[in-house]
């Protein structure tokens, strides 16, 4: 007797918060990487959003069978309730939460949800802005670059802990046997075979390459600012 055995896996969950057209790019490319893709806003339709597997119109919508686990969320509201929505993905224990916004915006975000009295556990789940550093400029471009580092996040790192670069933060990698670090200045992720690295405070910061190292060296502070901003 012959017996087939497939395995079975479950899909990673994205959450897309908004309708503008990178909610829209999002749910395509994420859909393409196999992800279960679920829309929430109010006026979100199949017919505006065909990539999704759910719509729904609030975040309440997803009840409390909601599973967490191999979840994560973007919030592309573009400053419509993205620090409502923010403060209860971190309660629903969301892995990774990206929001589309330009520095200024992601400053004013952190600022409000640590006035909120959110822990340091929950902020350092919330990636502002969303995704690696590609020069993106156009909706596929900034939903590739999130994405990316969506994928990176979910294979390479505990998801559950995002955290700051100024704090040094290394995730122990199983596949390459060695920590990962973000990159201060353009936001990639690199190892710390690296040979472009430099001290700060006494410890030890890795870049992706000699141009991020250079421009981070003619002005540290002002990186090291940007991270405790947060």
């Amino acid at each position: 007797m012959a017996v087939y055995l497939e395995p079975y896996l479950p899909k990673r969950k994205l959450l897309i918060f908004g309708h503008v057209p990178i909610a829209n790019a999002l749910a395509r490319l994420a859909r393409s990487l196999n992800f279960s893709v679920t829309m929430i806003d109010k006026i979100a339709s199949k017919e505006k959003f065909p990539d999704a597997d759910v719509i729904l119109k609030s975040i309440e919508d997803l009840g409390q069978r909601f599973n967490s686990r191999n979840t994560f969320a973007v919030i592309a509201t573009m400053g419509e309730r993205d620090q409502e929505y923010a403060e209860k993905l971190t309660k629903l224990d969301v892995h990774y939460i990206g929001i589309v916004a330009g520095k200024k915006r992601a400053t004013e975000v952190f600022a409000y949800l640590i006035s909120s009295g959110l822990s340091e556990e929950a902020l350092s789940r919330i990636k502002a802005p969303a995704g690696i550093y590609i020069r993106s400029v156009t909706a596929e471009e900034i939903a590739l670059s999130i994405m990316a580092e969506i994928v990176e996040i979910s294979r390479t790192m505990n998801p559950s802990s995002i955290q700051d670069v100024s704090q040094g933060t290394i995730v122990d990698s199983p596949e390459t046997r060695h920590s990962v670090f973000l990159d201060p200045v353009c936001g990639m992720t690199v190892d710390d075979s690296s040979e472009y690295f430099s001290s700060v405070g006494g410890q030890k910061l890795y870049f992706c390459c000699e141009g991020c190292k250079t421009t981070f060296e003619s002005n540290p502070g002002n990186y090291v600012l940007q991270q405790n901003n947060r």
